[in-house]
C-alpha cells in the first residue's frame, strides 16, 4: 500500500467552504487543536504566551505554516472567563495556566460578580487582538475561529470544582468519582495517542476513525479530542495530517480503510 501523502488540491479555506456546502472536497478535513501547548515550537515560554497577543498569533501562524491544517483559532480556553470575573490564575513558564484562587468562596459574595466585558476584562482583550492578527496574516488561506469552555467549566473556575459539584449534586461523592474516571480515560487516550504514539500508531488510529465515519452523510472532520499536549513531537501532528491526506482522499476508497 502506498502510504505517501498526496499534495493537497485545495486550500484549507476552499476545502472547508466546500465541506460546509456538501460539495466535493479533495480529502477529509483535519483540524488538530493547537493553542498554547504548541508555544515551544516558537522557542518562547508558555508564561509569555498568556499575556502577549503577538505571541498567541505567532504560535497559530507557525503551526499553520508547518502543518497546513484546516482550521485555526484561539479562545479563552478553560480559565480566561472566570479570570476575567475575578478568579486568580498561575502561569508556569513551562506549563498550562491553572486556578490558584477561585473568586467565589461563599455565596454571600454572589452579588459582587458581574458578567465580564470581553473588551476590557482580564486577558479577553488580548485574545480578541490576537484573533485579529491571525485573521490579517492567514485569514485568506484558512478559516479563523474561537471557542470557549462550557458553563460548568467556567462555574468551576469561579467557585472551585469540588465546591461547585457539591453545590449542585445530590450525591457529590459518586458524581466526583464518575467525572474523575471519564476525564482520566479521555486524557489518557488523547495523550497516549498524540503525544506518545508512533507515526504508525497515529496513522492506525486515524484510519480507524475514518473507517467508522467515512460514509456519514453529514460529513466528518478528523481532529484531536482536545488540545494537543505540551511536548507532542511535531512529527506526530504531521502524521495526523498525513492520515487525512492518505486515507481521507476524496472520494474515499473503503478498501484502503480495511
Amino acid at each position: 500500500m502506498n502510504l505517501i501523502p498526496k499534495k493537497d488540491e485545495m486550500t484549507p479555506k476552499e476545502r472547508m467552504s466546500a465541506f460546509a456546502k456538501g460539495e466535493a472536497i479533495d480529502r477529509i478535513p483535519c483540524i488538530p487543536l493547537m493553542g498554547e501547548t504548541q508555544t515551544p515550537l516558537t522557542g518562547k515560554k508558555l508564561s509569555d504566551y498568556y499575556h502577549s497577543p503577538d505571541l498567541m498569533a505567532e504560535v497559530e501562524i507557525t503551526c499553520f505554516r508547518m502543518f497546513g491544517h484546516d482550521g485555526v483559532g484561539i479562545g479563552p480556553g478553560l480559565h480566561a472567563i472566570p479570570e476575567a470575573m475575578g478568579t486568580k490564575l498561575k502561569f508556569p513558564d513551562e506549563g498550562l495556566s491553572f486556578v490558584s484562587e477561585p473568586v467565589l468562596k461563599d455565596y454571600a459574595d454572589f452579588d459582587r460578580l458581574k458578567p465580564d466585558d470581553p473588551h476590557s476584562d482580564g486577558r479577553l482583550p488580548l485574545i480578541l487582538k490576537a484573533l485579529q492578527i491571525i485573521d490579517k496574516k492567514i485569514g485568506s488561506q484558512v478559516n479563523i475561529g474561537s471557542g470557549v469552555g462550557g458553563p460548568f467549566t467556567a462555574a468551576a473556575g469561579l467557585r472551585g470544582t469540588e465546591n461547585f459539584l457539591r453545590d449542585l449534586q445530590k450525591n457529590p461523592e459518586m458524581a466526583h468519582r464518575l467525572l474523575e474516571i471519564v476525564t482520566e480515560s479521555a486524557l489518557r487516550y488523547i495523550i497516549d495517542t498524540m503525544m506518545k504514539g508512533t507515526r504508525e500508531q497515529i496513522l492506525a488510529e486515524a484510519k480507524e476513525c475514518l473507517r467508522k465515519t467515512y460514509d456519514n452523510p453529514k460529513g466528518y472532520i478528523l481532529s484531536t479530542g482536545c488540545q494537543i499536549p505540551i511536548g507532542t513531537p511535531p512529527e506526530n501532528i504531521i502524521a495526523l495530517m498525513d492520515a487525512a491526506r492518505i486515507y481521507g482522499r476524496m472520494p474515499i476508497d473503503p478498501e484502503i480503510l480495511t
